[in-house]
């Protein structure tokens, strides 16, 4: 590692304790710091993770991935403090967000971050994407996950439906409105914002051509312009995100056992 890259990770190091006891009081800063420790052992070794993939590059018949694979890696394989990804870049809110429920306990990768292990150039944009979606405007958490199971549902993308039910229960989805999106019906229960969500997500992941005039006017006027338009980028990336989860054909990670 070089000294400018020395400097500009210690600075990193440094910006981000500061932010750590700003906002983390007590046992969250404990969690933090451990999440800063891993960061900073990431950044040690981002040079040497690079050269071992670019070796690989130069055997491709040696670093194909076949489809039939395990995409969940093995601590041993690569796990978070070594990620090919510029993850450095993430403020502490998204790394909580991504490491539950993407990284089981004893450290391997599922879900889509598993996937994209395996093509660390595609991955890097697809974290960069899932930050900036996040980032975007007006849409609440709870409708934001209606349209991801909404287009779960349309794939039928196991993974996805598990882990994001898990995020819409948090944010306050019922058991019964999941089943309905589960079984392509629009709960009766759903506040009139989340009906919005629900139909432009379900049109466009359900339909072709464009998306009908008179659902994109009347999500505009219940939700407004910026969550209108976010909703059709979750449904995009997700729709996304289903297809990599069936065409790799990822798992859902069983629960541990109880003794």
């Amino acid at each position: 590692m070089d000294s400018l890259d020395s400097l500009a990770d210690l600075r990193y190091a440094m910006k981000t304790i500061n932010l750590i006891h700003d906002r983390y009081p007590g046992e969250k800063k404990a969690q933090a710091l451990s999440t800063l420790r891993a960061l900073i052992t990431a950044s040690k070794q981002r040079k040497q993770t690079q050269i071992a993939y670019l070796s690989a590059v130069e055997e491709p018949e040696e670093a194909c991935v076949n489809m039939q694979d395990d995409f969940s890696l093995s601590p041993t394989d690569l796990t978070f403090p070594e990620l090919p990804f510029d993850i450095t870049s993430w403020g502490m809110e998204d790394l909580d967000w991504i490491k539950t429920p993407y990284i089981l306990d004893d450290g391997r990768f599922v879900g889509p971050f598993a996937v994209q292990l395996h093509t660390p150039a595609v991955g890097h944009h697809f974290l960069g994407m899932a930050k900036a979606l996040r980032q975007l405007p007006g849409l609440s958490d709870l409708n934001r996950e209606i349209a991801t199971i909404v287009v779960g549902a349309r794939f039928d993308a196991a993974y996805e439906l598990v882990a994001h039910k898990d995020l819409g229960q948090k944010y306050g989805l019922t058991e019964n409105e999941y089943l309905d999106i589960l079984n392509g019906k629009k709960p009766e229960t759903l506040t009139e914002d989340g009906k919005a969500v629900f139909d432009v997500a379900y049109e466009l992941a359900s339909g072709s051509g464009p998306m009908a005039q008179e659902t994109w006017e009347n999500a505009v006027r219940l939700i407004g312009k910026d969550a209108a338009t976010a909703v059709v980028h979750y449904v995009g990336f997700y729709s996304y995100v289903s297809i990599i989860l069936r065409g790799f054909d990822v798992k859902v990670p069983e629960a541990p056992s109880v003794e």
